[in-house]
């Protein structure tokens, strides 16, 4: 099953995301240790903002008369979008002659008597219906002038409902009254709810802008180095198929370039050290055939005066001469492969026309058939082309024709190359030796003679070849049997 591919700069943006993403919850992590928990949210903007709020709403419900206390906290729980509770909570006690319950508070009431649901819900106040009436709070610190900034504030699950409860304690007073020390309770049904509530929509606005602006900072970055390991990448792979001449652009100044420098280093050395392998391959082989040749010669010239005895064993030197001169020619062949492309520029030429050229000239008895379109062009050497399309016809010919089974060439264009294919119906290869055909001098059955098997070149020269005109060659199995040449031009 193939694995599906994650490019690497991908990998690099998710773990910058994930990581400023984590600040959060781990933030909250070590706030809960610490117990302050949703508290974690108080920051000094927040308290207030809640503040604010609370001391707005409590003066709402002081200065209204009774019966317009509960209208004044639906008003401010549309206005700020919570439900609110408010009660008193301290302040000295108050006597009959001080006039009595003052606009919808009731008087505080002994310790052992506080208010349950029906005690509170009297002169417009409603105990809290996520949760028991608060108990007394301690008193604003000694000497705290009403309506001072609050001294209690807490965010925290609702008991009896879903969402969450914001408790502020602040003292109010208005209209000449005496100060009362109230508790405002504001109900929120979602997390949504509270950070509206609490006024964070804006930091965690900021928060995503920050981590938007981190993302695009660092693209450009990952961008760059990424596809810098992707054409190193790209490179060592074709370097890795016998195309020795691919380069990579060195024009980092950090250690990607100097890898980029290091791997055109060492290409440019392998180049130079297989160029000089060839040539002296060539030249022994150049070297070796004139004094063959003579040999040839000899023999012929013998064979006209040595008995019937001798004939034979004349016979059997000449076949091997023979055959020592053809692995010669191919060597050479083989060696001067690829040397067309150092002298002059591919030109772009018409596949059909050379595809039919071959099957005219290697098809022999064969049936080769062709269904390459006449309006497909490729940049390659058109003598590159014929010879490596003539060794794969040839080795078809040899090895895998079946009269009931034409050998098959086809083409097709691809985004920016054209797909040249040669099939047979034969009986392919193990798939052990798939990826060492175009080795020289490998042979995929090693049962096979020099007369049955050539000399393992043949592939060798095919892979040459379309490398000088800047290709490259696939050898598979078929689905079904059968074996296949892919070989891949420019278009």
């Amino acid at each position: 099953m193939t694995r599906m591919r994650f490019p690497l700069f991908a990998k690099i943006i998710v773990w910058l995301v994930l990581n400023i993403a984590l600040v959060g919850p781990l933030s909250y992590i070590f706030a809960a240790r610490d117990q302050s928990g949703w508290n974690m949210l108080l920051t000094q903007s927040v308290r207030d903002r809640v503040t604010s709020i609370a001391r707005r709403v409590g003066e709402d419900v002081y200065t209204a008369e009774s019966s317009g206390a509960a209208a004044a906290l639906e008003a401010d729980g549309k206005l700020y979008g919570a439900e609110f509770n408010v009660q008193v909570i301290g302040g000295p006690p108050r006597h009959a002659d001080d006039g009595g319950p003052r606009r919808g508070f009731p008087d505080r009431p002994p310790p052992d008597r506080m208010p349950g649901a029906a005690q509170a819900g009297r002169d417009g106040l409603a105990d809290s219906p996520w949760g028991p009436a608060f108990n007394d709070g301690p008193g604003p610190p000694p000497g705290s002038p009403p309506g001072s900034r609050s001294w209690h504030m807490e965010i925290r699950r609702a008991t009896h409902q879903s969402g969450f409860e914001v408790i502020t304690d602040i003292s109010v007073a208005g209209n000449g009254g005496p100060p009362n020390d109230l508790r405002v309770a504001a109900h929120t049904g979602s997390l949504t709810g509270l950070f509206q509530f609490l006024g964070l929509w804006s930091a965690l606005s900021f928060v995503l802008t920050i981590l938007l602006v981190s993302v695009l900072l660092w693209w450009p970055f990952v961008w760059s180095m990424t596809r810098s390991i992707r054409r190193l990448l790209n490179a060592t792979q074709h370097m890795a198929r016998g195309r020795l001449d691919t380069r990579v652009p060195e024009r980092r100044r950090d250690e990607l370039g100097e890898l980029a420098s290091a791997v055109n280093s060492m290409a440019a050395r392998l180049q130079d050290y297989l160029q000089g392998q060839r040539q002296f391959v060539a030249d022994v082989a150049h070297e070796v055939i004139s004094p063959v040749a003579r040999i040839q010669i000899g023999l012929g010239l013998l064979e006209t005066q040595v008995t019937a005895v001798g004939a034979a064993t004349l016979t059997d030197i000449r076949e091997d001469l023979e055959d020592m001169a053809g692995m010669l020619n191919e060597i050479l062949l083989f060696s001067r492969s690829g040397f067309e492309s150092e002298r002059s520029a591919p030109q772009r030429v018409n596949l059909a026309d050379i595809v039919q050229k071959v099957i005219a000239a290697e098809a022999g008895s064969c049936t080769v058939v062709s269904s390459v379109s006449t309006d497909i062009l490729v940049i390659a050497y058109v003598s590159m082309i014929e010879r490596a399309l003539a060794n794969l016809v040839r080795n078809a010919c040899r090895y895998a024709y079946q009269d009931a089974t034409p050998i098959e060439i086809s083409a097709r264009n691809a985004t920016d190359h054209v797909l040249l294919t040669v099939q047979d119906r034969g009986p392919g290869v193990p798939d052990s030796a798939l990826s060492r055909l175009g080795q020289p001098f490998f042979r995929p059955e090693l049962s096979r003679s020099r007369a049955s098997g050539g000399f393992g070149l043949g592939l060798a020269i095919v892979r040459r070849c379309i490398a000088a005109c800047g290709g490259e060659v696939t050898f598979r199995n078929r689905q079904g049997g059968g074996f296949e040449a892919e070989l891949q031009l420019k278009r």
